[in-house]
């Protein structure tokens, strides 16, 4: 005996073709979506990026000269803190105060002369040649540190236009 759907389907005249679900309809569709996505990332992060900075000038400097503007970093605060009255120490105290780098403990800073300019900054210049000039100059709050290549005529402390710069404060 025939099963009653053979004979059901054979009666109407009716056959109807099931293909069988292999996956490939979804398969495309989401190799489809993978590409959109990744198209879409890959245009924003390449319309994303940060503009690119320029170097900072303080690492362009040598090893002695980083070494300098390391140490007025760290006496600019003990600078700060011995200028209560709001004038500055001499020279002579913060050498008494082993400072560096107006102290020469280990030979590091010992080709550098220092001199307070105008109770307002230091200035230090080295002895060797090619080396570079800085001057720490000293606010209520804050410190800047300029420097330059060595040059003949001695710094106006309001007048540091052309000297490379890094602010102590933030």
């Amino acid at each position: 005996m025939a099963s009653f759907k053979t004979s059901a389907l054979e009666e109407d005249g009716t056959v109807e073709v099931v293909r069988p679900d292999n996956g490939r309809i979804e398969s495309y569709w989401l190799i489809g979506s993978i590409v959109i996505i990744l198209s879409i990332a890959s245009y924003v992060l390449q319309n994303n990026q940060a503009p690119s900075l320029a170097p900072q000038k303080h690492l362009e400097l040598d090893v002695e000269g980083k070494a300098v503007l390391t140490a007025l970093r760290n006496a600019a605060d003990e600078i700060m803190f011995l200028s209560d009255d709001g004038s500055l120490p001499a020279v002579s105290e913060l050498i008494e105060q082993e400072l560096p780098p107006f102290a020469d403990s280990n030979g590091t800073f010992a080709a550098y002369s220092w001199n307070l300019h105008d109770s307002v900054c230091y200035f230090g210049r080295s002895s060797k040649e090619g080396s570079r000039e800085f001057v720490l100059k000293i606010h209520n709050d804050h410190s800047e540190i300029y420097w330059r290549q060595t040059a003949v005529n001695t710094p106006n402390c309001d007048q540091l236009t052309n000297w490379e710069t890094a602010s102590t404060h933030d």
